[in-house]
C-alpha cells in the first residue's frame, strides 16, 4: 500500500495512500478513508483470486442463469473459419435470437492509466465480435457453428461486451453494447427495477417496482431490448439535466457541460415504459 520515491510504478494516492519519504509514512487520512485498500492490493501485486481456476467465474454466472431460460448455453467456444481463429465467450440460443458475449472482468480503475487500459480491453471485446458479426451474414458459417455446437443456431444475432463492473455501461464500442453483469442477470431472473419514490406535494411514500417484461415471463425479445434498444439506459439518458458553466478567458469563452440525474424525471420515463407494481 505503500509507494516510494524510487519507485518506477505510476504514482497513485488512491491506489498507494502509504507515501514513504526515506525514514517513516506519510498517512493522509482523508484519502485513506476513502480508498478502496483491498481492492488496491490487489492491483498492486497484480493477483486475481481466480487466476489458478481453469473456470471464468463470468462464464459460470452467466451459465446460470442462463441455462433456465435457454435452449442452448456454452462458453469458451473456439472457432477456425475462413483462415481466421477467434474465441466465442459465451454464446446462448433462446427462442429464435442467439446471443454472443465478450466478458471483459477487470477491477474497477482509480485512475485515469488503469481507465485507458479498461477501455483498451473494451476495445478488443468490439473487434472480436465484429469479427463474428460479419460471419454471421455468411450461411456457410452458420452452418459450420450449428454442426460444431451439435445445436441449430438461429441466424437472428444479439452481440454484447458484459463487464464485471459497471464502467462503460451504456457505451457503444463499434456498434456493440456494454452491459454490467449484474445488471444483465437482473433483467433475465426478474425483469424488475425497485423503486421507492417520495411524494412531497401529498406526503406519501411509493414503495414498489417496474416489469421490464413485456409478458409475465421472460422472452428473448425482453434481453435484445434491454441490449439492442437500450431499454433502461435511454430513460437515464432522458431525465439528465445539463448545466451549462461558461468560463471567459480573454476574447475566448469556454464551456463545460455537466449533467445531473432528475429522479422525478426518471420515474415518469419509467411510467411511460413499464407497468408499475405497488408493494403491500
Amino acid at each position: 500500500m505503500s509507494w516510494k520515491l524510487t519507485s518506477d510504478k505510476i504514482f497513485d494516492v488512491q491506489t498507494f495512500p502509504l507515501i514513504s519519504n526515506g525514514k517513516g509514512f506519510i498517512l493522509p487520512l482523508g484519502i485513506l478513508a476513502q480508498s478502496n485498500l483491498s481492492r488496491n492490493i490487489l492491483q498492486s501485486i497484480r493477483y486475481r483470486f481466480d487466476s489458478k481456476s481453469s473456470d471464468d467465474p463470468m462464464g459460470e454466472i452467466l451459465r446460470e442463469i442462463f441455462t433456465p431460460v435457454s435452449s442452448f448455453f456454452d462458453t469458451n467456444v473456439r472457432y477456425s473459419f475462413n483462415g481466421k481463429d477467434g474465441e466465442i465467450d459465451a454464446i446462448a440460443v433462446i427462442d429464435d435470437y442467439t446471443f454472443i458475449f465478450e466478458c471483459k472482468n477487470s477491477l474497477h480503475p482509480t485512475n485515469p492509466f488503469e481507465m485507458r487500459t479498461s477501455y483498451d480491453y473494451i476495445k478488443k471485446g468490439a473487434y472480436q465480435l465484429s469479427v463474428i458479426a460479419n460471419f454471421w451474414n455468411n450461411t456457410e458459417f452458420l452452418e459450420y457453428i450449428s454442426g460444431k455446437l451439435k445445436h441449430k443456431i438461429p441466424s437472428n444475432l444479439c452481440t454484447a461486451i458484459i463487464t464485471g463492473n459497471n464502467m462503460f455501461s451504456g457505451l457503444r464500442e463499434n456498434g456493440h453494447a456494454i452491459r454490467p453483469l449484474h445488471d444483465l442477470c437482473n433483467v433475465i431472473r426478474t425483469g424488475e427495477i425497485s423503486v421507492i419514490s417520495n411524494n412531497l406535494s401529498e406526503n406519501e411514500t411509493i414503495n414498489g417496482f417496474f416489469k421490464i417484461w413485456q409478458n409475465d415471463l421472460f422472452i428473448s425479445q425482453d434481453l435484445v431490448n434491454y441490449i439492442q434498444k437500450d431499454l433502461i439506459h435511454q430513460c437515464f439518458l432522458n431525465a439528465m439535466i445539463s448545466k451549462d458553466t461558461e468560463t471567459q478567458v480573454k476574447n475566448i469563452s469556454i464551456i463545460h457541460k455537466t449533467y445531473a440525474l432528475n429522479l422525478e424525471k426518471l420515474f415518469q420515463e419509467f411510467e411511460l415504459r413499464f407497468t408499475f407494481h405497488k408493494s403491500e
